[in-house]
């Protein structure tokens, strides 16, 4: 892919989830753009999700940091602390994306954001439509425009509306940082 140059950083709270994540990380891991760094909050997680993340970390030190609430905050706040905390690091990053424990990203999600990202001159928010699964990761065969009246094109679209998207399914540019 083009851009190799340009730096993305990955956004993820957890909390409890530790039946998903290898999965996701996984998926991470197998992205066909390779220049990101992760970042983890975790809501106080009682089962083995730090554990997880950790033995990760040990194999890709792409992940860069564990941040552990003491207590629970919920998933916005878990989600806030995490992008506060990337806000005030020195690294400068190009593309900014949002990330659930129990999401599986396919393969060039990184890739085709980028790309659609990297037209924009000015402040660019891409959302992608999500396919759904059911626990055990298989496909539902049912995507999320399915049940919203939301319209993509092309599979991939620039978005700044009043309908509701999915936090995790959208990435920005450099330039959104400042306002989120």
């Amino acid at each position: 892919m083009g851009n190799t140059s340009k730096k993305v950083v990955i956004m993820m709270a957890t909390y409890n989830g530790e039946r998903y994540l290898k999965d996701q990380l996984k998926s991470l891991s197998d992205q066909t753009f390779k220049n990101w760094d992760l970042y983890v909050s975790d809501d106080g997680s009682t089962d083995q999700t730090v554990s997880i993340l950790k033995n990760f970390q040990k194999k890709d030190s792409r992940l860069r940091a564990i941040l552990v609430n003491q207590g629970q905050h919920g998933a916005y706040n878990n989600f806030f602390n995490v992008m506060d905390h990337v806000k005030k690091l020195d690294t400068q990053y190009d593309y900014f994306f949002y990330c659930d424990q129990d999401d599986i990203w396919i393969q060039t999600k990184l890739e085709n954001e980028i790309r659609i990202l990297a037209q924009i001159d000015g402040p660019a928010l891409c959302y992608s439509d999500l396919e759904l699964i059911n626990s055990d990761g298989k496909k539902l065969h049912k995507r999320m425009r399915e049940i919203t009246d939301i319209k993509l094109h092309n599979k991939y679209n620039i978005f700044f509306s009043y309908r509701y998207i999915w936090g995790t399914t959208m990435a920005h540019n450099e330039t959104v940082k400042s306002f989120v």
